[in-house]
């Protein structure tokens, strides 16, 4: 098909999304306002202020139960919480830090935790001992984690207090969180659009303020989409910088493992290297070579931008999107006096097939088996056609997926020319971008061509992932900024900071100057505080 044709058959397939979004009305300005100073304080402020004793962390802690009890019927994001026993752990806390504070000789490090006392949540595919761990499987919903997760040992040993677990998509194959386990999340600016996914959860309920930080996994976006849909801040690690033990499900395959990487998820730019900092904590070695706290001098660095990818299948970059990165552009170029460059980048328009050829170039379990947890084999047809009349336990999307899976994945396929060429194009790209961002340049770009859909406007619009996905398969480190409030769209907007691999200190830099100047994050509600 020629350019054009390829553009009318997008603009006809997002058309048709937009007629099945009607169904959703619009449910802006839904959510109660804040009422409560503490809400509005990064986590650095907050653990300061229990460090020092002017806040306790049991005021702290029922500050945001009470604000997740209020916003979480309407966004549906915290899906089980363990409200009790954080109390239970704030109380202990404070115990410790009145005695360190008037003795100085006992031998306590209380005062020295990075998190001191600031309440956390933690997607729901990562353990957190005695919580669900179901990955939206309906199939274990009874199931409960025997222990925590490693990432999970890291929050707590820095002092973060987990309140609970949140949403996510049906085995983290979406990109809009919705099972048939707990129902679909919310996105607090429009109750009638989706939160993103995988980790749709936790950007939810950080932009409804009902906590500042947060933990979750990427394995093509989801610690990027679900902040750009909902305003707040993510950062995908560079790849085997952090340890998964825990996370469910696994890769199926060693060679997917640099795809899959947990990482922060914060409301505040400035919370998002102390907590990738706590995350990484366990592991020396990647604390050596991402050297996080090293001075960044930006001076130095190039900054590429690239406005759209170039694939006339994905749907066209939106004027808030394009709107965005050119402010930010001003700012670099006018007030920091940057070296601002157009990218060239001819093999980007493949991302989407760069990703879903590597992830299927290996010999993996089917994914047909990897939903029964290796049990037998989901056969989708039938569950498809029952998922049509709501009788069946897994959504259409999920069939839908094994569908696919089933007639383009197998071992004949991957000896196919096209096949190789695409895997070949991957390599070239990833060549292409270490040669230019060397040297500590910058790549700043789209995370989506647009913002929110409608719930139910996902399926037609998938290869728009393309964008976050290819730097799983890259290894790139890439942090996802807020830019706040679209001026057509009324709906959150930002982009991805992208660098060479363990330039992480780079991406967060530059993270942290633009969420100074543009503000980041923008409630989604009122602000009434007396």
């Amino acid at each position: 098909m020629t350019t054009i044709h390829l553009r009318l058959t997008r603009c006809f397939l997002d058309s048709l999304m937009e007629i099945t979004g009607l169904y959703h009305w619009t449910k802006r300005n839904q959510i109660p306002p804040i009422t409560n100073p503490l809400l509005l304080q990064t986590a650095t402020e907050l653990a300061e202020k229990t460090r020092t004793g002017q806040l306790k962390c049991e005021t702290l802690v029922r500050v945001f139960i009470d604000r997740i009890n209020v916003v979480n019927p309407l966004v549906n994001a915290v899906v089980a919480n363990c409200f009790n026993d954080a109390i239970k752990e704030a109380r202990e806390y404070d115990r410790r830090i009145e005695m360190a504070l008037n003795d100085p000789l006992i031998e306590d490090d209380v005062l020295k935790l990075p998190l001191l006392g600031v309440p956390i949540t933690i997607k729901e595919c990562i353990t957190v001992k005695g919580m669900p761990n179901t990955a939206g499987l309906y199939s274990r919903k009874d199931f409960r984690a025997p222990e925590d997760a490693q990432v999970v040992k890291n929050v707590r040993k820095a002092g973060a207090i987990v309140l609970g677990v949140t949403n996510v998509p049906e085995f983290l194959l979406w990109w809009d969180t919705n099972n048939h386990v707990y129902g679909r999340a919310r996105n607090p600016y429009d109750l009638s659009r989706i939160t993103g996914g995988s980790s749709g959860g936790e950007a939810a309920i950080q932009a409804a303020a009902g906590t500042v930080i947060g933990v979750g996994s990427d394995i093509g976006g989801s610690l990027r989409i679900p902040p750009f849909f909902c305003g707040t801040f993510g950062h995908k690690p560079s790849s085997h910088m952090t340890n998964t033990k825990g996370n469910f499900p696994s890769c199926g395959h060693e060679s997917r493992e640099k795809l899959l990487v947990n990482g922060p998820l914060c409301r505040y730019a400035t919370d998002l290297k102390p907590l990738f900092k706590v995350i990484i904590s366990d592991d020396e070695k990647a604390l050596a070579q991402l050297d996080l706290d090293r001075p960044v001098d930006l001076k130095k660095s190039r900054f590429y931008f690239l406005y759209e990818d170039g694939d006339p299948f994905k749907t066209a970059v939106s004027y808030d999107v394009r709107e965005t990165l050119q402010r930010a552009r001003n700012f670099l170029e006018k007030d920091c006096g940057f070296v601002c460059i157009d990218a060239l980048i001819p093999l980007m328009k493949y991302n989407f097939a760069i990703f879903l050829t590597t992830l299927g170039d290996c010999d993996a379990p089917l994914l047909c088996e990897e939903i029964l947890e290796r049990h037998g084999k989901l056969n989708a047809w039938p569950e498809l056609i029952k998922g049509l009349f709501g009788l069946s336990k897994f959504r259409k999307i999920t069939c839908m997926n094994v569908i696919l899976e089933n007639a383009f994945y197998s071992p004949e396929l991957r000896q196919k020319l096209w096949y190789r060429k695409i895997i070949d194009k991957g390599k070239q790209l990833r060549e292409q971008l270490d040669s230019l961002l060397d040297d500590g340049s910058i790549l700043i770009m789209p995370c989506l061509p647009e913002h929110a859909p409608k719930h139910s406007g996902t399926f037609l619009r998938v290869i728009n992932c393309g964008y976050t996905a290819v730097f799983n398969v890259l290894e790139m480190p890439v942090t996802q900024i807020s830019m706040g409030i679209g001026q057509r769209s009324q709906m959150p907007v930002g982009f991805q900071i992208i660098a060479k691999r363990l330039n992480d200190r780079y991406t967060l830099a530059v993270a942290e100057l633009l969420a100074k100047k543009f503000g980041g994050w923008q409630p989604p509600c009122d602000i009434r505080i007396s």
